[in-house]
């Protein structure tokens, strides 16, 4: 059984991680309608918005989740459906990025995509094992969430600077 003395001491990490998390989000909103404001029918900006979006309104949900006042068994539950939803948001984005005649270059694939697609398998993962009642689930919370933050954040500078379809890593 998880220890509801162990989820409480992360309290302060899941709240900071909701509040950051809606305010991150809100940032994204202010990408968006900088962005499109340039380039309104752009199929791969309105996939980056959304990924954006993504990757960072979950991770609040996450730390949500784990400020609830239930048990472990619910809140492992919720959070399986929570990555269940970012598995289907990211393969549904990636599959579309796919189909484009002149895609991003492997690395960014591979980072903006692969990367999510990991990081919702661990918390899937964590989160039977926060639902059957095993502790060691409780570390994929936090990996999920500072995983999904820094890949958000750099899609919305991306967003935000409208320079995204040719960056690669080697620009960096």
């Amino acid at each position: 059984m998880v220890p509801t003395e162990t989820i409480a001491e992360w309290h302060g990490f899941y709240g900071a991680v909701a509040g950051a998390g809606a305010t991150l989000v809100g940032l994204v909103f202010v990408a968006i309608s900088i962005h499109v404001a340039r380039s309104p029918a752009d199929t791969r900006t309105r996939r980056l918005a959304v990924m954006s979006a993504v990757n960072l309104s979950h991770p609040m949900a996450a730390g949500l989740i784990m400020l609830m006042p239930v048990t472990a068994r619910v809140q492992g539950v919720v959070l399986a459906l929570l990555a269940l939803n970012t598995l289907g948001a990211t393969i549904t984005i990636s599959a579309g990025e796919a189909r484009q005649p002149e895609g991003q270059n492997r690395q960014m694939v591979l980072y903006r995509y692969f990367l999510p697609l990991a990081a919702s398998v661990v918390l899937l993962v964590g989160a039977v094992g926060i639902a059957l009642g095993h502790s060691w689930g409780l570390a994929a919370v936090p990996l999920f969430v500072l995983v999904m933050f820094a890949i958000g954040l750099d899609n919305t500078w991306d967003l935000l600077l409208g320079d995204f379809k040719k960056r690669s890593f080697v620009d960096l």
